[in-house]
């Protein structure tokens, strides 16, 4: 009888050793705490080539659907778009890179990382060739004349805007851009070593154009001071003039006879007088053709140095 209670006892214990220790697993309290998780899996990719831009979809099972808890890294670079996420797989866009083959890794929730393909040759995109647009460029027909320093614009389609691309030449000497624009190109006529006539071209890009040819010249001329009882004439103050405007000279000791005194544009034009004094004359620009030339003053038949006597001449 006292053995058998012996027995029951060494039984008992065993047993309450059993059940404490499978109550104490870490295994068996994950399972009484959160009973049916299962780990989430990502099958691997059956490819053998990626393509930069190529939509590849990743299945797996009990995967995240919260946005944030999938990362995909193509080699180092994890930039990389994911959508159409869903429990059993997801898309990833296949980003740019610079190697010639690939290693796929995804990491769920900071913690699981799958590789679910290894040293994947890889294909970038190349780009399109750029087309360079074709450049044209509208000769000056009508233009019989040029100015030493006269701004001349020169029209045409697709000039690139970046400086040092275009260059104008006259007579093989080069000219100043004043300014660019895909449409039209404005240069200031050199000083050249007195020539008769001037043929002008462009080059954009290496390429040469033709702009006009056996076009005249004429130099700045600077007129000698003449002591025409004392008359001065101070500089002009305008860097252009407009049809129709009334413009201003000044300076002491003109000559107030009507007629005495003309106002010249290009060495030919004459500019109608309004007013006249000894100090100062006023005129009306009349209607011109250049867009640009130099502008003098005549008093009893002879020049008088007008400073800044270089004009643009603008229509309304």
């Amino acid at each position: 009888m006292i053995a058998g209670l012996v027995i029951l006892g060494i039984v008992a214990a065993i047993v309450y050793e059993a059940v404490h220790d499978s109550w104490s697993s870490p295994k068996n309290i994950l399972k009484k705490e959160m009973p049916g998780v299962v780990p989430a899996f990502v099958t691997p990719l059956n490819l053998n080539h990626f393509i930069e831009g190529d939509t590849v979809t990743i299945a797996g099972n009990n995967l995240p659907e919260n946005d944030h808890s999938i990362k995909v890294k193509f080699n180092d670079n994890s930039d990389v778009t994911i959508s159409r996420q869903a429990t059993n797989g997801f898309d990833v866009i296949v980003p740019h890179l610079t190697a010639a083959d690939v290693t796929v890794k995804v990491l769920i929730n900071d913690s699981s990382e799958f590789i679910v393909a290894s040293n994947i040759p890889y294909t970038a995109k190349i780009p399109p060739p750029t087309v360079e647009q074709v450049v044209q460029v509208f000769p000056l027909r009508r233009l019989n004349k040029v100015i030493e320093g006269q701004n001349l614009i020169i029209s045409g389609e697709n000039f690139p805007r970046s400086s040092g691309l275009i260059q104008a030449t006259f007579n093989d000497i080069s000219a100043k851009i004043v300014s660019q624009t895909a449409k039209r190109v404005t240069v200031q006529v050199p000083a050249l070593p007195d020539p008769d006539v001037v043929d002008i071209e462009m080059i954009v890009r290496g390429k040469t154009y033709f702009v006009a040819e056996g076009v005249s010249y004429d130099p700045i001329i600077v007129t000698p001071p003449v002591n025409s009882r004392g008359i001065t004439l101070n500089s002009f103050g305008q860097d252009a003039i407009t049809e129709g405007e009334i413009i201003t000279i000044t300076g002491s000791n003109i000559p107030v006879k009507p007629g005495s005194v003309q106002i010249i544009f290009d060495g030919k034009v004459l500019f109608p007088i309004v007013e006249q004094t000894s100090t100062v004359i006023k005129a009306s620009v009349p209607t011109l053709v250049l867009r640009s030339g130099i502008l003098a003053v005549k008093a009893n038949g002879s020049f008088i140095p007008l400073p800044n006597c270089l004009v643009d001449y603008r229509r309304h």
